[in-house]
């Protein structure tokens, strides 16, 4: 390795360094450019709102199988957040990594005319009660137009949705947002939100 590889790399590692020591978590959502993403038929046909609340998750099925609108040229995202949120299973492996023992219901998505398909996970997150005074709130009652964050509130949670703001886009902290970058899921968004 030449002296000035050598430079950029500590100079890389002294930055990474300096980011890991400031607070910093992302929302996670779909890429808003992403057309082609899987849109599921039927879903509320299979669930009710109620089921996926913690002490109802036990009532549903260990796997499902869940059709598809068809789309010859679907991109099979990292998430799905509608009507719930969905993880890859590429994805929900590393959430495991730093919540062991999610629970989770498998759902294989299915385009039967293209004969296609992809396994998700629905997954139970922790709500925390988490965003700062300074939250702006949107118009209708709890939807934020943005979201900022109380340090001390979130203690030591990696991945958890505010309890005050109603949506199924979830927050994630630096480490685990770089471990789904190095996953190369297709259709992410992270926008990193201010903390205070």
């Amino acid at each position: 390795m030449d002296l000035m590889k050598l430079i950029k790399l500590i100079k890389l590692l002294k930055l990474l360094k300096l980011m890991r020591c400031r607070v910093k978590y992302f929302l996670l959502q779909v890429d808003k450019e992403c057309n082609n993403a899987p849109v599921i038929r039927d879903w509320y046909n299979t669930f009710k709102k109620h089921n996926i609340e913690m002490d109802k998750f036990g009532e549903i099925a260990d796997s499902l199988h869940m059709e598809l609108q068809p789309n010859p040229n679907m991109i099979f995202t990292g998430i799905i957040t509608h009507p719930e949120l969905l993880f890859h299973v590429d994805i929900y492996n590393v959430l495991e990594m730093y919540i062991p023992g999610l629970p989770s219901v498998k759902i294989t998505l299915l385009d039967r005319k293209n004969d296609i398909g992809q396994l998700y996970h629905l997954t139970w997150l922790r709500k925390i009660p988490c965003l700062s005074n300074k939250s702006v709130l949107g118009k209708e009652p709890r939807k934020y137009e943005k979201l900022v964050l109380e340090k001390t509130k979130i203690q030591e949670h990696k991945m958890f949705f505010p309890a005050e703001h109603e949506g199924t886009e979830p927050i994630v902290s630096l480490d685990v947002a770089e471990s789904i970058l190095r996953r190369n899921s297709r259709g992410l968004n992270l926008v990193e939100l201010e903390v205070v």
